[in-house]
């Protein structure tokens, strides 16, 4: 089995970009979504069912909130060319505008 750094990198973005937002979600959620959700199951998720429960929700809402993240992105381009577009006509430091 050969190591491939590449399979490593996409390891580490799904960690930061949907694990991480998810599990903090989950964690933020899980007292009162937690119960409506699996009812009297809840109550009895102990030890490796916990922690299953615990992950698949964080995937799943990581993924939710990486969705709604990626609506930002049109925002921040517009952004981004405004900004470019001011810097353009900005005259360079040290020098008045005419």
């Amino acid at each position: 089995m050969n190591f491939n750094p590449q399979q490593f990198f996409i390891g580490l973005m799904d960690f930061f970009s949907v694990l991480l937002p998810g599990a903090l979600l989950t964690w933020l959620l899980m007292t009162e979504v937690g119960p409506v959700v699996l009812g009297d199951r809840y109550a009895k998720l102990d030890g490796a069912q916990a922690w299953t429960a615990f992950l698949f929700a964080s995937y799943l809402f990581g993924h939710l909130v990486f969705l709604l993240g990626s609506w930002l992105d049109e925002f921040y381009g517009w952004g981004l060319q405004k900004e470019l577009q001011f810097q353009e006509h900005k005259p360079p430091c040290g020098q008045t505008a005419r």
